[in-house]
């Protein structure tokens, strides 16, 4: 008898559990479909961008704003072709907005990554500045891979948003020495010294 109570007691747990999953999957589906369409019209609208946003963070869950961007950035990339300006604007939004914090889950972690590999040069300087907050060793290596970027804006990017790691020093240092006489390097560069003058100018004033 009690093993039939006991069977019965985690039936209705596990039931609980999985209708609890059902009904969070189709808000999440709910809010996407709801703010995939404002967030794309007003992509390149900053003010219509933030009147969006305010009415995002104040409407969907803490718990489901993470996995909401999900699926918008995951449907702005499987566009054809990919729409590039509502990607930016996730990621611009992917550490959070004014004083709302986004908790990234692993789904949008995994399409922040692999947005590193974006052909648009303006996805990728954004994707720096999201990964350049993280404590991960992987988002380290991406950011560092950076400095190779093709592109000087994107390097400069990774460049400028290094400059409170412990060993931002040395980078700058070890990237200027590499790519002094470069001329393709000239805006990159500038970031580097200009931004190890201002680390060795903290130093003398501590």
């Amino acid at each position: 008898m009690k093993t039939t109570t006991i069977l019965g007691y985690i039936a209705i747990s596990v039931f609980a559990f999985i209708t609890v999953e059902s009904v969070w999957a189709d808000s999440v589906d709910d809010f996407a479909n709801k703010y995939y369409p404002p967030l794309k019209a007003n992509e390149n609208d900053g003010t219509g961008l933030r009147i969006v946003l305010h009415q995002f963070f104040d409407e969907v869950p803490a718990a489901s704003q993470s996995e909401v961007l999900a699926r918008i950035m995951e449907r702005a990339s499987a566009a054809t072709p990919p729409d590039n300006a509502l990607i930016e604007s996730i990621l611009s939004v992917s550490e959070g907005f004014q004083d709302k914090k986004v908790e990234w889950n692993t789904h949008l972690e995994k399409l922040i990554y692999a947005q590193a590999k974006n052909p648009d040069p303006n996805v990728r300087g954004m994707v720096v500045h999201a990964l350049a907050k993280m404590r991960k060793d992987a988002a380290r290596e991406v950011v560092l891979s950076f400095l190779n970027d093709p592109d000087d804006g994107v390097r400069s990017r990774a460049l400028d948003s290094i400059d409170q790691w412990p060993d931002a020093e040395s980078i700058y240092q070890g990237y200027i020495q590499s790519h002094h006489s470069d001329a393709d390097h000239s805006k990159s560069l500038q970031y580097a010294n200009d931004n190890l003058n201002v680390l060795h100018e903290k130093g003398h004033g501590q």
